[in-house]
């Protein structure tokens, strides 16, 4: 991770760099880093699972209609 000063470019860029770096502003400080990958942990049992979200987009559209 780095913290950017001085730049001009970097000051107007946000986003990513291909599938490899991220720039993003947090507390006013303009920072690069490598991304992150996909979480190698399971979700907890609060957390819940994907398959779940199917069902209640289901159950949300037929309250709507």
């Amino acid at each position: 991770m780095a913290i950017v000063k001085d730049n001009i470019l970097m000051q107007l860029v946000r986003g990513t760099l291909g599938k490899h770096y991220i720039i993003y502003e947090r507390n006013g400080q303009i920072i690069m880093a490598v991304k992150r990958g996909p979480s190698r942990k399971k979700p907890t049992q609060k957390q819940g699972t994907l398959s779940a979200i199917p069902a209640y987009s289901s159950i949300c559209q037929h309250r709507l209609f």
